[in-house]
């Protein structure tokens, strides 16, 4: 149980950094830009020939839900890996 209770918590702290150093975007007129990963209180300061561009800049909200699906799927199967779901059979 001592691995899964490690695995639990790197997983909470994974997930904690992915909501906290999230990736960024801006879309203008048709196109789309990805601009990187910034802390979500500090967006980005990108320049642009179109000052417009980056006036619509947001949060991935896409990138962000596929990474916390990719993290706890490979936590699911870390923990099923290391047996944390098997019962413990009683010896008596």
């Amino acid at each position: 149980m001592n691995r899964a209770k490690w695995i639990i918590i790197l997983y909470c702290i994974t997930i904690i950094l992915v909501c906290i150093f999230v990736p960024w975007k801006a879309e203008y007129q048709n196109m789309r830009a990805s601009l990187g990963y910034s802390p979500i209180w500090s967006p980005p300061a990108v320049g642009s020939e179109d000052p417009l561009f980056y006036k619509f800049s947001s949060v991935d909200l896409e990138r962000v839900m596929l990474e916390i699906i990719g993290i706890t799927a490979i936590g699911v199967i870390a923990l099923v890996l290391t047996g944390a779901f098997k019962k413990e059979s009683d010896s008596t």
